[in-house]
């Protein structure tokens, strides 16, 4: 018998791209009816195959999912179950709701037999799920919120909580990002990603900001060291052998801002946790592609997109800022001007899940005089694409506006 729930969902995926990047970053796609499983796998491929697509037409649908068939019975089975969800009829915000409702329904089901059965994932995946399990239980009740009043519009205007450097982006940026703001920055192995992660996180303590930096990449004492040569603007072998100065000047301009969490690899229900327990203006994810997510059978490219998604939400759930780093593809190499077509693995539901992206782009020829293109490929906070040309200092590890 055809689920309900799922027919809602995906009349509401064939309607709007928006539903269905929902449902397909939920994760609950992956447990479709079978009798379903053809239009849901269709919808995925036509969105993904086309990234400016905002609808799925009934007519391409059924000839593309009707042509491959020879089994007349089948044909029918097919055009049956299409009938059935182009007729079903459901709102988009309850076709969102049925993606909730649906994804609160697996949680408390595998919460309820992790706790009566135990299992090998031990306490950190009931952790996870109550987690989880309590962040869907708070209401989504939009109509009790005070909208088109000045103290609403107060994180959008004035100051970003977070500057952003070097000065060249930052101004692309209104000034850099403010609450709810999801910014991912990309780019190929050793071109500079944490680097940048830790120039902004240094100048953001500086001017006040308080960072939560997640890594599972660097060891935290080695980015601690690096944090120490940015503070002091001296290099490595001067921070060695004048540790005392470098860390008194380190927290007179803002280290003990800084909190760093290493992670191996982490999930984001523990950097949510971290958010919530510190509450922090900026969130740093180092690096994205590494997070456990604890869904099976999915794909990298699904599980990016769904990362990508979700740590958005942490941004908007918690009021904070989050920057995240994640692999280019190979297509990148030697590239100085890059576009999300380079994002290893995910150029569709990363650019979907972030206000910023930003490609790091740079000629063999760039890298031997130490200089980088951060390339705006999205910019939903100051409109500006383009890109910007950046040094990076071989001494301190830190970005600079090129003179």
């Amino acid at each position: 018998m055809t689920d309900v729930s799922h027919v809602s969902i995906l009349n509401g995926a064939m309607r709007s791209r928006e539903v269905w990047e929902e449902y397909y970053a939920s994760g609950e796609n992956l447990l479709a009816p079978e009798d379903l499983q053809p239009i849901d796998k269709y919808i995925a491929d036509f969105y993904l195959a086309d990234p400016k697509a905002q609808c799925v037409d009934r007519g391409l649908m059924e000839a593309v999912l009707l042509g491959t068939l020879r089994d007349p019975k089948r044909k029918e089975q097919i055009k049956q179950q299409i009938d059935v969800v182009v007729q079903s009829s459901v709102s988009l915000p309850n076709a969102k709701a049925a993606v909730r409702a649906l994804r609160e329904r697996r949680v408390r089901e595998t919460l309820a037999t992790k706790l009566l059965i135990p299992s090998k994932d031990g306490p950190a995946e009931v952790a996870r799920l109550m987690d989880e399990f309590i962040g869907l239980s708070v209401p989504a009740d939009m109509d009790k919120d005070v909208q088109w009043e000045p103290g609403v519009m107060k994180d959008a205007l004035g100051p970003a909580t977070v500057p952003v450097f070097p000065r060249s982006l930052g101004e692309r940026l209104r000034g850099g990002l403010r609450p709810g703001h999801h910014m991912i920055v990309f780019a190929r192995p050793e071109i500079g990603k944490t680097a940048l992660a830790l120039t902004i996180t240094a100048m953001a303590a500086s001017r006040g900001a308080k960072v939560l930096y997640c890594t599972n990449e660097d060891a935290v004492r080695d980015l601690m060291l690096r944090g120490l040569v940015l503070f002091n603007r001296k290099p490595f072998e001067w921070v060695e052998a004048n540790m005392d100065e470098a860390i008194h000047t380190a927290r007179k301009y803002g280290a003990d801002r800084i909190r760093f969490h290493d992670m191996a690899p982490g999930s984001l229900t523990e950097i949510s946790r971290l958010t919530r327990k510190l509450k922090p203006d900026l969130v740093v994810i180092d690096q994205l592609r590494n997070i456990r997510t604890g869904l099976k059978g999915e794909t990298l490219t699904q599980k990016l997109d769904s990362l990508a998604m979700d740590a958005r939400n942490i941004a908007k759930q918690n009021a904070c800022a989050v920057l995240s780093l994640t692999q280019a593809g190979d297509s990148a190499r030697d590239k100085a001007i890059l576009d999300d077509g380079d994002v290893d693995n995910s150029n569709t539901g990363i650019s979907a899940g972030c206000s910023v992206l930003i490609g790091i782009g740079a000629t063999q020829v760039m890298r031997d005089a130490g200089e980088r293109r951060l390339c705006l490929i999205k910019n939903k906070l100051g409109g500006k694409h383009g890109y910007a040309d950046v040094s990076l200092d071989p001494m301190t590890l830190a970005y600079r506006d090129r003179v």
